[in-house]
């Protein structure tokens, strides 16, 4: 019910302008995160193609992966203000409770991240990017690459396939560099903005 209290001021009708409005803390802190992470992004769109022309194979899988990882962040952080706003319209406090709990923990795991570090040690670049993700979760996984073999063969990667591979030593780079070399590289991030899509921006309020 629309109150006294309420007129002046602007309301939410949207799931975005629920976080937005009402939890505007959140909101600047996920913008902040989603625009750090499309950095990411750029810095290793322009590192991919000359890693792959040194044949540094390492170096290469290392941004590629940080590349993912800025992606699977923002998937994240979507979901869980999404997660927020949809237990705020419910007026469920512990669902809202327990989304700024997640988010204050990827908050504080993210910014624990320097990828830059990451992006220029070309010796232990990788082995850092994997103990970042570690403190995401033990099982912390999302896609890396999409490859396609001349004769018209699909394959994905994820992180810890990669990583899997990697463990298997020196013989295992023979294929992971004809999936390098059969998956184009990313050219421009991949990020959406914040609570962009359809459904957290239709009408779920009427005052």
């Amino acid at each position: 019910m629309l109150t006294i209290d309420d007129l002046g001021k602007r309301l939410p009708y949207t799931y975005k302008e629920i976080v937005e409005i009402d939890h505007p803390e959140i909101w600047d802190l996920a913008q902040r995160c989603l625009q750090i992470a499309g950095i990411w992004q750029e810095m290793t769109v322009e590192l991919m193609p000359l890693y792959k022309k040194r044949s540094m194979l390492l170096n290469y899988l290392k941004v590629r992966s940080l590349y993912g990882f800025a992606h699977y962040i923002g998937k994240q952080v979507n979901r869980l203000c999404h997660e927020l706003a949809s237990c705020d319209n419910e007026q469920d406090q512990d669902g809202v409770d327990n989304a700024k709990i997640a988010l204050a923990d990827l908050f504080e795991a993210f910014g624990k991240v320097d990828a830059l570090d990451i992006a220029q040690d070309s010796v232990e670049g990788f082995r850092k990017l994997e103990q970042v993700i570690e403190g995401f979760g033990e099982r912390t996984d999302f896609h890396v690459m999409d490859c396609y073999s001349k004769e018209g063969r699909h394959s994905t990667w994820s992180f810890l396939d990669i990583a899997g591979t990697l463990k298997n030593g020196e013989s295992s780079y023979d294929s992971l560099w004809e999936a390098v070399n059969n998956s184009p590289d990313p050219t421009k991030p991949n990020i959406s903005g914040l609570m962009e899509s359809e459904e957290d921006n239709k009408m779920i309020r009427i005052y």
